[in-house]
């Protein structure tokens, strides 16, 4: 899946056009635009301790960041994913998206 954020910045420099696009049912959600708990807040040891805790956790339900609880994304068609100069611009932001993270990570 690429990301929702790539795809706005090619449609809006002109690289693709909305009738590039196909719409999908949401792979994180699996189209239901909410998400259960938030991952890595709470430990195994945390739910052993508290049975309660992992229910209500459980229950709680979030706006799924992909989709933003629209329950569907944006992807490009396959023939134009396909195009050399299309696989070249998702490529380069990628890279850049990890050199960017990268420097976070060090305090940049």
């Amino acid at each position: 899946m690429i990301d929702q954020r790539l795809l706005n910045i090619m449609l809006e420099y002109g690289d693709i056009t909305v009738d590039d696009f196909e719409w999908a049912v949401c792979g994180r959600c699996r189209g239901e635009g909410t998400l259960g708990g938030y991952p890595g807040v709470y430990t195994q040891e945390d739910f052993a301790e508290d049975p309660d805790l992992f229910e209500d956790y459980m229950d709680h339900r979030r706006t799924c960041e992909d989709c933003g609880g629209r329950t569907t994304i944006k992807q490009l068609k396959a023939e134009v994913e396909a195009r050399e100069d299309i696989r070249d611009a998702i490529r380069d932001w990628y890279e850049t998206e990890a050199i960017y993270a990268s420097e976070r990570r060090m305090g940049a």
